[in-house]
């Protein structure tokens, strides 16, 4: 969390707020919560938000809820590493073509020191992720699996208000929560896009399901 945290605060792109929400029950991440607590009193572009145990969908709505009345959003995990120009590159691509909706990004994978070598499928995703770039290549994959890095995207406020969720565009089922959102987005005619440079540094573990 550190490093994820700090990335952000290293952007070159400086006029962005971060709202880190502790999805955990009080006691469970304390060491997380003192980490982001930290840093939202070093820097006040960062809100630090503990409610318990939510669930990552509610947890992301929370944070969705929280952000005013922006143009952009950008979705983060809390053990990723943002490359310096991320959000620039992102912002840039976004007020140049307005037609697109979603921008993916690529992202390296890695895994902390001692952590094992990357495994297989995960080498074989990334290598398939990367393959995907235009609108046409999302709408032909997303029959195969799910072609967006969640960590890795930013996306237009407005459209998301177009789902017409109170609640917040995230659903709570028994599939995957972003999958489900990007094809609700697809279904309202949502365009998607990938930048061909790798902007987040994507952590992989063997803990990972």
């Amino acid at each position: 969390l550190d490093q994820a945290l700090e990335s952000l605060v290293a952007q070159s792109y400086r006029a962005w707020q971060a709202c880190v929400v502790v999805d955990a029950d009080r006691n469970e991440y304390e060491p997380c919560f003192e980490i982001a607590e930290r840093w939202a009193l070093a820097d006040e572009r960062i809100e630090c938000i503990r409610v318990g145990r939510l669930g990552l969908p509610s947890a992301l709505n929370l944070a969705l809820s929280r952000a005013g009345d922006c143009e952009y959003l950008a979705r983060f995990d809390g053990d990723d590493i943002c490359e310096p120009e991320r959000f620039a590159c992102q912002i840039d691509f976004l007020d140049r073509c307005s037609a697109v909706d979603v921008l993916d990004s690529r992202a390296l994978s890695f895994r902390s020191p001692g952590d094992g070598e990357l495994p297989e499928g995960m080498k074989r995703y990334q290598h398939w992720h990367d393959s995907i770039e235009t609108h046409a290549d999302f709408e032909r994959e997303f029959l195969v699996e799910n072609p967006v890095c969640h960590p890795t995207v930013m996306m237009r406020a407005e459209t998301l208000g177009r789902l017409g969720r109170a609640q917040g565009p995230y659903r709570d089922l028994d599939v995957p929560e972003d999958y489900d959102l990007w094809l609700r987005l697809l279904q309202i005619g949502a365009r998607f896009h990938k930048l061909d440079r790798a902007l987040v540094r994507w952590r992989d573990h063997s803990g990972r399901s």
